[in-house]
């Protein structure tokens, strides 16, 4: 994933969401897996005559369910997560996900504000909200996320003032 860099401009960060987002989803991947496995074993043994008519049936439809799980409750979530990215540049901050890059520069950007749970300041990641006036940009789960905070505000601060509109009716 490439960004577009302005020409006075430079990537700072560069990183995907903090790794604890895909834990959940890696585990219950390997659970559904284990379970779609047992129950099209259990179903290919050989059975007395009423579930062994059914047995080549309800084996697929085992391994079908199973694999729509994974895939819904395994598979996306590590490819949401493999396929985001969290960029600071010296001029704006881009995160882009499912194919679209959403920017906020850095010059429009008046609070950095952090959220941690628990379980993030142990491992130090967080949701950073980036207070500017057209709204709060929330980006989740940023590793390092005091470290990325402190960028940003530092970056946004070594910015050139920006000159105010001249009123033209000023007397």
């Amino acid at each position: 994933m490439r960004v577009r860099l302005r020409d006075d401009e430079r990537v700072v960060v560069r990183t995907r969401p903090h790794l604890r987002t895909i834990l959940w989803p890696t585990v219950r991947l390997f659970l559904i897996v284990l379970v779609a496995s047992y129950g099209a074993g259990f179903l290919n043994r050989e059975h007395t005559e009423p579930l062994a008519t059914m047995a080549p049936v309800l084996h697929w439809i085992v391994v079908g369910v199973g694999a729509l799980l994974a895939f819904k409750y395994g598979v996306l979530p590590i490819f949401r997560w493999f396929t985001t990215w969290i960029i600071l540049t010296t001029q704006r901050v881009v995160v882009h996900r499912k194919g679209v890059d959403r920017e906020v520069p850095l010059d429009g950007i008046f609070e950095v504000d952090l959220r941690q749970s628990v379980a993030q300041k142990v491992n130090q990641s967080g949701t950073m909200i980036l207070r500017t006036a057209q709204g709060n940009g929330i980006i989740y789960n940023v590793p390092a996320v005091r470290t990325v905070a402190d960028l940003v505000v530092e970056y946004r601060d070594a910015l050139p003032a920006r000159a105010l509109p001249v009123e033209r009716w000023a007397l």
